[in-house]
């Protein structure tokens, strides 16, 4: 039997590698991003449809329909976001703030991303890897994190590395303190509506870019994964 510690740990430290060498990974792969982004963008909505709204529905015991509140607070709090750091990008003293504040934000998301994974991996660790593998994508290919902050934090390397730190700080503090039931759905339907937002708005490519098939691939084959392990789970 595996131990999770251990092993969330490990996608904590692969995930926070991945993160700081996002720009450099991104660049590498830049001939095939349009493929890869729309292929990442399937894979996450499979996993936001089928593993997520399932595990946040889980959480109506504890917080009864209010869950969903928090599902729309996740959702409305990344878009204002954005709106504020778009329509004040003139204003280049107010869109540093601003995009210090993101940052700040997105240290909390991935941070409470990293609290998620523990939690799930501890009940089930197929489940955590289920989760881990569009976490790698999101943060390899479609790098919605550090694009969205300003280039100027970007090049401050102890500012990025914090950032980066964000998820694996998120494992250590779930890993050694235990948070209630109350909390952690209340936790996680906040990050689903967040992962709503970033894969319908920054991962689905808009109009006439990216490629429809290699979307439907990443859905399918994600898709068919989830329905083969809820098989073999059911005998």
């Amino acid at each position: 039997m595996i131990d999770p510690i251990p092993l969330v740990i490990i996608f904590g430290i692969i995930l926070t590698v991945v993160h700081y060498f996002s720009e450099s990974i991104g660049a590498h792969f830049k001939k095939y991003r349009v493929k890869l982004v729309s292929f990442s963008a399937g894979v996450s909505i499979a996993y936001f449809f089928l593993m997520l709204m399932p595990e946040i529905y889980g959480g109506i015991e504890s917080l009864d329909k209010f869950i969903f509140v928090y599902i729309l607070i996740g959702f409305i709090l990344f878009h204002l976001i954005e709106k504020y750091l778009y329509q004040h990008e003139e204003k280049e003293r107010l869109i540093e703030e601003l995009k210090e504040a993101h940052s700040l934000v997105f240290f909390v998301y991935h941070f409470v991303v990293g609290m998620v994974l523990v939690n799930i991996t501890l009940r089930n660790i197929t489940e955590g890897i289920l989760l881990f593998i569009p976490l790698l994508f999101h943060l390899s290919i479609t790098n919605v994190s550090l694009r969205e902050i300003h280039h100027s934090l970007i090049e401050r390397k102890f500012a990025r590395f914090f950032l980066c730190l964000s998820t694996i700080l998120g494992i250590l503090f779930a890993s050694f303190i235990q948070i209630s039931a109350m909390l952690y759905f209340t936790l996680f339907a906040f990050i689903g509506g967040a992962i709503l937002y970033i894969v319908v708005r920054e991962e689905i490519p808009e109009e006439k870019r990216g490629k429809p098939g290699y979307f439907i691939l990443g859905t399918f084959l994600y898709t068919l994964l989830i329905i083969l392990l809820w098989l073999l789970e059911g005998i």
